[in-house]
């Protein structure tokens, strides 16, 4: 009778012993932390919020955004992105549950640009639809009208200047204290790193939120990149973010009804209004 007991115990054990391996979750592949081929490390950096309207959707957004200013180059990328990369480093076993809820807190996207001051070229990489795509361009020769305005920004005495540039009028503010000649975006050439943008429709505003000594290395970003051009990447662009339902079709990912019939959003146009109109 005790031996039949001990098998009864034992046989139960097994049982709930598998059951509870059964019911425990499966483990996720782990995160990895964005890669980059570093270039350079920056003395300086501007954190920026940079909003945007789109008046056809009656709707603004305003993430924050990071230049990162070095001695041969200067980086300009989503500070929420840069945050993200820096807490995944700090908890590399974090789950995607996790990473999925930071992202959105920090409202990172992929977009990057980096200039290198001695080829005086810069490469753009951003992110369409399934895949990431980067072009080169030489930096842009702005042609700056300098004017008699005057705002304070973070302390700081900040002249104003002027400019059209791709389709955009703008006005800048730049600091003479702080005298290098860089700014938000491909934005520069002025004595004095620019501290705001606004463009003369209102539709977008990029003001610096902090300044600060820090030494981060930065780079490219080792990722599989589409080779483009670009006034092809803003076609692909506008036309993925005007109708992307179309890019969904393309590959099948669409969601159907019983009948088979393609189920097409309310809203067909997604957020989008470009610094670059030309």
């Amino acid at each position: 009778m005790r031996r039949y007991r001990i098998f009864v115990v034992s046989v139960l054990m097994i049982i709930f012993a598998g059951f509870a391996f059964a019911q425990e979750p499966k483990k996720l592949k782990r995160l990895k932390p964005s890669q980059y081929e570093i270039v350079d490390t920056s003395r300086l950096a501007v954190i920026y919020v940079h909003r945007t309207y789109d008046p056809v959707l009656d709707v603004a957004k305003a993430p924050d955004e990071m230049l990162l200013l070095g001695d041969k180059f200067s980086m300009y990328r989503s500070y929420g992105r840069y945050r993200l990369d820096s807490l995944l480093n700090k908890n590399p076993d974090m789950t995607y549950e996790e990473y999925g809820k930071y992202n959105k807190e920090f409202d990172g996207f992929p977009d990057n640009l980096i200039k290198s001051y001695d080829s005086g070229m810069l490469q753009f990489g951003g992110w369409i639809f399934m895949n990431n795509y980067k072009y080169t361009e030489e930096i842009p020769k702005i042609q700056w009208k300098l004017a008699k305005g005057t705002e304070t920004i973070l302390g700081k005495k900040c002249r104003m200047a002027t400019c059209r540039f791709r389709g955009r009028d703008w006005t800048a503010w730049y600091c003479p204290d702080i005298p290098i000649s860089e700014g938000p975006w491909k934005f520069g050439g002025l004595p004095g790193v620019i501290l705001k943008m606004e463009d003369s429709k209102g539709e977008h505003l990029i003001e610096a939120t902090e300044i600060r000594q820090a030494s981060i290395p930065f780079g490219y970003p080792q990722k599989l990149y589409v080779k483009s051009t670009r006034e092809k990447f803003l076609k692909e662009l506008a036309d993925y973010k005007n109708d992307p339902v179309k890019s969904f079709e393309s590959v099948g990912t669409v969601a159907k009804d019983k009948e088979g019939n393609i189920i097409r959003p309310s809203r067909k146009k997604l957020f989008y209004n470009p610094i670059e109109l030309e």
